[in-house]
């Protein structure tokens, strides 16, 4: 079931991350730099007003999936009820707080060059409308994720992604107010594929469609608020770091920043995204462990997702690292300034942040997250203040890529402070299992993927050298030093399983 989940997502997160890269180099084309700096300063924002209800998300599907592991004790259909009530009074909240509050930063705060003000006010609207809608949504994909039906809810992921490609590519090449068209096109996209979900999950789950007690659905929708009160605390970290850094970008160096930003993110987020769909498969079956009572398969999983995630951003991070000028050129035309900087410190970061991420998940899994949020929100957030310094000391945006890798380190020591502290999870089990070879297998891979990069010049065929250079050095190194004897063995057996199925369908046959 992991494995099936993996696949699918790891699939999903190929397509959309393909389809980004294309319909950005089209956008910035036809948008314009400044015009894009403003498109990437309104997704931030948009997070900003969003990113409580994405923290209940992660707790919805942590309830539902641990009531599912439960079996017959499990009460799915209240559970279902009470995140449906609690998104819609919370969506209903944050987009009128989004509106208004957004509108007035628009005006007032934000550095906007005065022609662009009125088009980039309407396309932060029908987007912050657009993102209501997806809030309404969030309960009936939550359920979908606990049922495991993630090869289906990637499919969904992946049409969205092609719909929204669709409508950058028309969007950068129409004749009038391009800004305002790729937010009208973007929104009518999301709602769409939103709608359809909900409707998907109406006609096959019988637990969305039972009528709830209401007062369990009261004292449960305060269950899953009070537990999702910690889960704020890593939340505005997270939206602090990515988002925060992005308003105050704009304040020091106005659009053309939020564009070299904003680029870097999307390099970053995307690789990153390969690896944390990974994340998303393990977290049903860790859930339903914890939910049966067995800690220590939950605990076991959560290594093994930090231990996957890792090689899975490190094939994608060692050659964008090195080659991430040539890339950009090649990708943009176009680059902004600093964005090369900017992009290999937080693709760095993303990578130390994969090496102790599934303690995330065993985090919500046990419930126990009060210190690990604490802990590890508090260490995200201290990037804002440290790119505030940084850029009204003089800075450019090319240094708060550092503040990233230093903040993403410090988040990381924290995860696996909490996993001695509170589950027994032993800091030197971490050390050696991921820490130690993880690093060697990085500092092997980014050696010899250097190579060419030093000897040749710049071309498609040394970026396939430096590419080929590093994925050959992570593959066996990753799998004398990365995985342990049961991972190999599970690895040994998908691979026999999948040449079995392969076999069979090749004679006309059914895999047995």
């Amino acid at each position: 079931m992991v494995f099936r989940n993996t696949v699918s997502s790891y699939a999903r997160s190929l397509v959309s991350a393909a389809l980004v890269f294309l319909s950005s180099r089209w956008l910035i084309k036809g948008l314009g730099v400044v015009d894009f700096g403003i498109l990437s300063l309104i997704a931030a924002m948009v997070a900003i007003f969003s990113f409580l209800n994405n923290v209940l998300a992660a707790s919805v599907s942590r309830f539902l999936a641990f009531n599912i592991g439960q079996g017959p004790r499990g009460r799915v259909g209240d559970w279902f009820g009470a995140a449906v009530v609690l998104h819609c009074a919370l969506a209903s909240v944050l987009l009128a707080a989004g509106l208004l509050i957004g509108g007035t930063l628009f005006r007032q705060v934000l550095d906007i060059p005065p022609e662009r003000l009125s088009s980039g006010l309407k396309a932060y609207r029908l987007m912050t409308i657009a993102s209501f809608f997806s809030m309404l949504a969030v309960p009936f994909s939550a359920l979908m994720n606990a049922r495991q039906r993630i090869a289906e809810l990637s499919l969904f992921g992946m049409l969205q992604s092609a719909a929204t490609f669709l409508v950058a590519l028309t969007a950068a090449r129409s004749g009038g107010d391009r800004l305002i068209a790729y937010a009208t096109g973007w929104a009518i996209a999301i709602v769409v594929f939103q709608a359809a979900v909900v409707a998907r999950v109406l006609r096959t789950e019988p637990d969305c469609r039972s009528k709830p007690d209401r007062r369990s659905v009261r004292r449960m929708a305060g269950r899953i608020l009070r537990f999702s009160s910690w889960g704020m605390v890593g939340g505005i970290g997270s939206v602090g770091r990515d988002q925060g850094s992005a308003v105050l970008l704009n304040l020091y160096g106005g659009p053309v920043a939020n564009a070299s930003y904003g680029i870097a993110m999307q390099v970053a987020s995307q690789a990153n995204q390969l690896s944390a769909s990974l994340m998303q498969a393990f977290a049903p079956e860790i859930n339903a462990s914890a939910g049966r009572g067995d800690l220590d398969r939950a605990g076991a999983l959560s290594m093994r997702a930090s231990a996957f995630g890792f090689i899975l951003v490190l094939f994608f991070a060692i050659p964008l690292v090195v080659e991430i000028e040539y890339v950009l050129a090649l990708w943009l035309g176009t680059v902004p300034p600093h964005a090369v900087a900017l992009c290999r410190s937080i693709l760095i970061a993303f990578v130390i942040d994969r090496l102790s991420s599934g303690y995330m998940l065993m985090a919500n899994a046990t419930g126990r997250i009060a210190r690990y949020q604490a802990t590890v929100g508090g260490s995200l957030l201290l990037t804002v203040p440290i790119v505030w310094l940084i850029l009204a000391s003089g800075g450019d945006a090319s240094r708060i890529g550092c503040a990233f890798v230093f903040t993403m380190a410090l988040a990381g020591g924290a995860r696996v402070y909490w996993g001695q502290t509170s589950l027994g999870l032993p800091a030197k089990r971490w050390a050696m299992r991921l820490g130690a070879p993880a690093t060697l297998v990085t500092a092997m891979a980014g050696a010899v993927a250097l190579l060419p990069a030093v000897l040749l010049r710049p071309s498609v065929w040394r970026l396939f050298l430096v590419v080929a250079a590093g994925t050959l050095t992570v593959l066996p190194g990753a799998w004398i030093l990365l995985l342990d004897a049961e991972d190999r063995n599970s690895v040994r057996a998908l691979v026999k399983r999948g040449r079995t199925r392969s076999l069979a369908r090749s004679r006309g046959g059914r895999p047995s």
